[in-house]
């Protein structure tokens, strides 16, 4: 007999992650951090930390009926279960990762402070507009920065990887918005200017560090492919036909900047 009531389906595709640019904001951060160091189990317990606190966040507004009643209604059981299995895996690995890296245990402040910042933007319901999505972007790419440490990676590298991510997820961040707005009719200049004049500004601060033998050439390199894309998106923006080969493009241009920042660093 067919159906088309969602308790008849699975409910574990409904309760992961929906924004699905989130997957590749967490997944590159922490795999330049695996990559370019030597990991060893502190630093991979504490990726399977960050993933876990991703796959919980889901969940939790289904429980809470963030993302509608009827779907509470149906899968809050489920919910409520993923949540606390994911809440309590992250929690889990993190203290396994953080007694095993102990010497870099004060990096978690830095991811642990854009979450704080993040979340009043939840609570608010207001983690889909534009400093929502930014803070979001900035957490997820924080995370890579104590399991960078955890991997043995230097600080100046740490700091270097967590720089360009967030750089280019701002840029980014504010290319789709202006895509959004255009879609929506509303104004996106503003975004689109901020996306230029950020991405002006952060090339012409890696240049001056590298001249001054602060920040190494390939930051420079490596964040050219991912702020150039985003900044051709935001001045010309697609129709909104043509969304999906966006997201894929800025995957494309993501792939180029982590491939550039491992050759760069390794």
């Amino acid at each position: 007999m067919k159906t088309s009531e969602p308790s008849a389906r699975s409910p574990l595709p409904q309760l992961l992650p929906q924004e699905h640019g989130g997957y590749a904001q967490l997944a590159f951060p922490l795999l330049t951090a695996l990559v370019i160091g030597r990991p060893g189990l502190g630093s991979i317990f504490l990726a399977l930390a960050c993933l876990a606190a991703f796959l919980a966040h889901e969940p939790l507004l289904v429980a809470l009926g963030r993302r509608g009643g009827r779907k509470q209604k149906l899968l809050g059981r489920p919910a409520w279960l993923a949540f606390a299995l994911a809440s309590t895996a992250a929690v889990g690995f993190g203290a396994a990762g953080a007694w095993l890296s102990r010497e870099f245990i004060w990096a978690l402040a830095v991811p642990a402070a854009f979450a704080l910042a993040l979340a009043p933007m939840i609570v608010l319901g207001r983690e889909r507009t534009t400093p929502g999505e930014l803070l979001a972007a900035w957490t997820l790419a924080a995370f890579g920065f104590p399991v960078a440490l955890a991997a043995q990676v230097s600080l100046r590298d740490a700091l270097v990887c967590l720089a360009v991510w967030d750089g280019a997820y701002l840029i980014a961040t504010l290319a789709v918005r202006s895509t959004l707005a255009v879609a929506k009719g509303k104004p996106s200049a503003p975004l689109a200017r901020g996306a230029g004049a950020s991405a002006a500004a952060l090339a012409a601060a890696g240049i001056a560090l590298a001249l001054a033998h602060e920040a190494p050439w390939a930051a420079v390199i490596a964040f050219s492919p991912l702020a150039a894309l985003a900044v051709a998106i935001a001045f010309r923006p697609p129709d909104t036909r043509h969304l999906r080969a966006v997201g894929w493009g800025l995957v494309a241009a993501s792939s180029a900047t982590f491939l550039l920042l491992v050759g760069g660093l390794r």
